[in-house]
């Protein structure tokens, strides 16, 4: 089922060049699968998922198909593995039963093929209910149950809801003695083992404790606020930037200060309004059982109008009654199933106390499977046994009837309009078109986000952003101002107007926009990074250092931050110093061409020729711009007094490239140097005659 999806997704273009949190898992996945094991500060997301995605990127040459087969497979694993949970508490035909609605669950199915981490989360909570089971406790069981919920929570830390699950199943299975202690003890060890070196390893990255990553305090406040909607409204390029920068503008700058900054905001906000709050999450509630999926990060039902398939398989609107018939049943029974109910109790608290979403409600889905199938089963048997006892089987079966009926009409109470509105969705494909530099479907793309809502300020700056790599300067800046001007905290539209005023030369302007970015988005290091560009090219030396130097000691991480203060230092005729920052850069990030070009120029000129010799072999082997390579390996023969070697790069460019009037004017220098100008002359005036 998971393949026969994927076959319809495959080409979509959000699927060949992710957005978003999609494109954040690949962007730290295909580090990891190069050999960079560099530690974000924060990680926005846990490392558990970008971890086994650089897994299959090693694998299979950083194939995104092979990432969504890989996910199609594990996502088939967690249906028999669903089914066996299932199967433990209530049989072997609801083992099917359960395998089987998992299976053809539409949003499951779809999210096991995207690149998303929620499809790995739910098969290691599932592991963690499978390795508790029904039967006696043991400590093999305890160890593997706690590590299980460790490797959880290193995808999504709401995994953590598990742990007092699993310690007071293991205690209550022991009657509340000392041996249920000790496995208890034992689990909550095996999961602190786990998280232990993530923590570490985000102490040393950000400075501060973070037991798996950041933002836990911004989406609390999201999630919590009694003036929000408890729903992901607050949207990339349409509120979001600025809400999310509001710490950093209260001075608060390492991550856990702007975690404990939003937690304190939010239960302000709660003091100050109690009965707000409960009326949230009230609506939180019913959000949390209603059939329709909320936009997170994209709409369900964009891509249910994609492919066929996804439209016709069956979701919460059949899981939810089902599941309350089969929890009716369950109520029944002896021994009643506690862990599954406490299950379900977790994952939907997870759902209503933090954010409430599609991807948040996924684990809720998957805990009720197994009372689904239940449900499903028990209304199978009753139908069976009518003939034999007729009366008997009516009412038990009006009974399960009336539940489920309820459960249809209760999870279709509202429909959340805003996830029907694709306008987010067609601009994303526009960029993801833009990613893959196809220009016209691009423009298409965001010309009917606009038609779903003429004021998304993303997709006019898309337009932009197509304009701009079309050469229509001027047009490119007409968009992205409407952009502003629909959103002016559009952090993304700032950034490409600040780009696009480069390119026409007008640094001030340039300059302008972009500390006007900085008093939103004062930690922002692409905007600082842009500042002291600007201040660059406009010759304002002392402060683009200035700047520079600031980036560097905030992050010193950052290769970018260092490159650019490598090429101010150069600037200010401080070779040594300059060429210190960019080996640093290259350090760094040792993939970039560019950087790889900058170290070896600034080699040059600090008398450094075998370490620039290096960098230029680098760069040529990272594909980097034949005709400047050829120019620095003329200026560093010339500098090792090896002028006809230098001449012979230089001819070699000109021979790419007759009109790169760099390589032409040092080859007349060289030549003026050794009094052959006459003989340089004609050869140009040649090559130039070869030209016409």
């Amino acid at each position: 089922m998971r393949l026969a999806v994927w076959s319809e997704l495959a080409h979509h273009p959000l699927l060949r060049a992710p957005q978003l949190d999609s494109l954040e898992y690949v962007a730290w996945a295909s580090g990891i699968a190069a050999g960079d094991l560099r530690w974000p500060a924060p990680p926005s997301h846990g490392p558990g998922y970008p971890f086994f995605l650089a897994g299959v990127f090693r694998l299979f040459s950083g194939s995104l198909p092979a990432a969504s087969v890989a996910q199609a497979l594990l996502g088939a694993v967690s249906c028999v593995a669903t089914a066996t949970l299932t199967g433990i508490w209530f049989g072997p035909l609801a083992a099917w039963a359960g395998g089987l609605l998992l299976a053809v669950h539409g949003v499951v199915a779809w999210t096991d093929v995207s690149l998303l981490a929620e499809g790995l989360l739910l098969l290691l909570m599932t592991g963690v209910l499978l390795c508790l089971g029904n039967g006696p406790a043991t400590f093999v069981r305890a160890a593997l149950a706690g590590f299980s919920t460790g490797l959880s929570a290193l995808v999504r830390p709401t995994a953590l809801v598990l742990l007092p699950l699993v310690l007071v199943t293991l205690a209550r299975r022991e009657g509340w003695k000392r041996r249920g202690f000790l496995m208890a003890g034992l689990a909550a060890g095996a999961a602190g083992l786990v998280l232990l070196p993530v923590t570490v390893a985000n102490w040393r990255a950000s400075g501060a404790p973070l037991l798996v990553q950041g933002h836990g305090g911004f989406n609390f406040y999201i999630g919590n606020s009694p003036s929000g909607t408890g729903l992901p409204t607050a949207r990339p390029g349409a509120g979001w930037d600025r809400l999310e920068a509001d710490a950093a503008r209260n001075g608060f700058r390492l991550p856990a200060e702007q975690d404990r900054y939003f937690l304190r905001k939010t239960l302000v906000e709660i003091t100050a309004s109690p009965l707000a709050y409960l009326k949230l999450l009230g609506r939180k509630l019913l959000w949390t059982i209603q059939a329709d999926e909320i936009r997170d990060p994209f709409s369900f039902s964009f891509f249910a109008k994609a492919a066929p398939l996804l439209a016709t398989l069956p979701g919460f609107g059949l899981l939810f009654p089902l599941a309350l018939a089969g929890i009716l049943v369950s109520v029944r029974t002896r021994p009643r199933p506690a862990l599954l109910f406490a299950h379900v109790v977790a994952t939907a608290s997870t759902c209503v106390l933090l954010v409430t979403s599609s991807r948040y409600r996924l684990p809720f889905v998957v805990a009720l499977v197994p009372f689904a199938a239940a449900g499903l089963v028990s209304c199978i048997q009753i139908l069976r046994e009518s003939a034999t006892r007729a009366a008997v089987g009516v009412r038990e079966l009006s009974g399960l009837a009336g539940v489920f009926v309820a459960g249809v009409v209760l999870c279709r109470l509202t429909l959340h309009a805003p996830s029907h509105v694709h306008a987010e969705e067609w601009s994303a494909t526009g960029y993801s078109l833009i990613h893959v530099r196809n220009l016209d479907e691009a423009d298409k793309a965001f010309r009917k986000s606009i038609a779903e809502d003429a004021r998304w300020s993303p997709a006019w700056a898309g337009l932009g952003v197509v304009a701009g790599n079309r050469g229509d300067l001027a047009g490119a800046e007409s968009l992205l101002k409407k952009s502003l001007l629909l959103e002016p905290d559009n952090f993304a539209a700032q950034q490409e107007w600040g780009t696009v005023l480069e390119r026409q030369r007008r640094f001030a302007d340039a300059e302008a926009v972009y500390r006007r970015a900085l008093e939103a988005a004062p930690d922002d290091p692409a905007f600082g990074q842009a500042l002291a560009r600007a201040l660059l090219a406009q010759g304002r030396l002392p402060e683009a250092l200035t700047r520079a130097r600031s980036l560097v000691a905030r992050d010193s991480r950052d290769a970018a931050a260092h490159l650019l203060l490598a090429r101010i230092l150069g600037a200010r005729h401080r070779p040594r110093p300059a060429a210190l920052e960019a080996a640093e850069a290259a350090r760094l990030a040792p993939r970039n061409n560019e950087t790889q070009f900058t170290l070896a120029m600034l080699s040059i000129e600090a008398g450094d020729l075998d370490g620039a010799e290096e960098a230029l072999r680098q760069a040529a082997t990272l594909g980097a711009d034949s005709r400047p390579l050829g120019m620095a390996r003329a200026l560093l023969c010339r500098s090792r007094g090896q002028f006809d070697k230098a001449d012979e790069a230089l001819r070699q460019v000109l021979a790419l490239d007759r009109d790169y009037k760099p390589a032409a004017a040092l080859l007349l220098q060289n030549a003026r140097a050794r009094g052959k100008e006459n003989e340089a002359r004609d050869y140009l005036r040649d090559l130039a005659g070869s030209g016409s």
